[in-house]
């Protein structure tokens, strides 16, 4: 582990000194660590009933390179993140993608962009947790054009696929089409309206033995059908409220179309917002989040998000802490709040990031009720 971890300082020693000499070459690289443990009321890295902790460390690189013309950027890109938990180190993962964008302008007066990309992604983890061990594929094209003076539109469509290493009851490919328009009006407010669908395919059949009940005896195996396909849409308003000030209003609903997802029950210990545990297919309902934005002297940033969600599981139904079933329907309300401070250090160069998370989540089930605090601190360059 340890010469793990000095061989990636070195890369990012390494990466660093390169981006001085290349102008097209585009590098970050980020150290952070969140705190998400037992000096605080409702520690909960799992964001579930037991309330367990740990400390988590993150080493990220991004690099990039361009090749541009006056109509067209063409790209190649790499993302990788190491992230170390200190409580619990069998958690403790890597994340690497590479990929390419092609981006070209049309039109007699070049407004109309057309942008397309792939990308190519691979999540290492350890022993204990190599059931989250994916590779995915993403390809996607997009067009952004102007419809009139202060109207701009924008549509795209995205394909995808995972397939994972342990659990390939849950490989699938998904495709998602999305529309949305721009309205810039004349007292510094902007309204967006956006509405999408999502296909998602699983790549097996229907077969509730795919994957072994290890639970608590309570719904822990498959139980879906084999696609599902969610249509959302939403609308954000933002203002500028001076200079140096503005806010943002969005409002949204999901909806299945076909209601049954594949899931995991809670017998592999960790429920969070990912692909099987919490797969944003696998609920519906309404959404609000409140944004505030705050330039600040120095060029620091201030940013308060306040968001809260409706969720009807369709496809999980409720139990008690012994087991017992208590409504056919999970149905969740959760709550959060987001504050964030950045601080350009301009004479090393760097950037120093605050952040504070607070999630509570309320459920008829009682194992998804539960409060979370994290704090996280970050050092990104450049």
């Amino acid at each position: 582990m340890r010469q793990l971890r000095s061989g990636l300082w070195i890369c990012l020693a390494l990466v660093i000194t390169l981006s001085t000499s290349w102008s097209q070459t585009n590098i970050e690289a980020a150290v952070g660590t969140m705190l998400d443990d037992n000096v605080m009321l409702d520690d909960n890295v799992n964001n579930n009933s037991l309330r367990l902790s740990d400390r988590i460390t993150t080493l990220g690189l991004q690099a990039g390179y361009d090749w541009i013309t006056d109509a067209t950027n063409t790209g190649l890109e790499y993302s990788g993140s190491y992230n170390y938990f200190g409580i619990v180190p069998g958690r403790t993962y890597q994340y690497h993608t590479t990929g390419f964008t092609f981006a070209q302008l049309f039109g007699e007066e070049q407004q109309t962009l057309w942008k397309s990309g792939a990308s190519y992604g691979i999540r290492s983890d350890r022993e204990d947790y190599a059931f989250y061990d994916h590779t995915s594929l993403s390809v996607y094209t997009t067009i952004k054009t102007p419809l009139s003076e202060n109207i701009l539109g924008r549509t795209g469509y995205t394909f995808r696929t995972m397939r994972f290493s342990e659990l390939e009851a849950f490989d699938y490919a998904e495709h998602s089409l999305f529309a949305q328009t721009s309205f810039f009006l004349p007292s510094r407010t902007t309204v967006i309206a956006e509405a999408s669908l999502g296909y998602k395919l699983y790549r097996t059949p229907n077969d509730d033995s795919s994957v072994v009940n290890r639970g608590r005896g309570r719904g822990s195996s498959v139980t879906s059908s084999p696609s599902v396909t969610q249509a959302t849409g939403l609308v954000r308003i933002g203002q500028g409220l001076g200079e140096n000030t503005g806010v943002s209003l969005t409002g949204g609903y999901q909806i299945n179309l076909q209601k049954e997802v594949r899931y995991l029950g809670s017998d592999y210990g960790v429920v969070s917002d990912d692909e099987i545990f919490d797969d944003h297919y696998g609920y519906e309902g309404p959404q609000a989040s409140l944004m505030l934005t705050q330039m600040l002297p120095w060029e620091m940033q201030a940013r308060l998000t306040g968001s809260w969600q409706r969720r009807t599981y369709a496809s999980q139904s409720a139990y008690d802490a012994l087991g017992t079933l208590v409504a056919a329907d999970r149905l969740d309300t959760r709550m959060a709040l987001n504050v964030q401070l950045h601080i350009p250090i301009d004479w090393l160069g760097c950037t120093v990031g605050l952040a504070y998370d607070y999630i509570r989540n309320t459920s008829n089930d009682t194992f998804f009720t539960y409060g979370n605090n994290a704090i996280t601190l970050q050092l990104s360059y450049p």
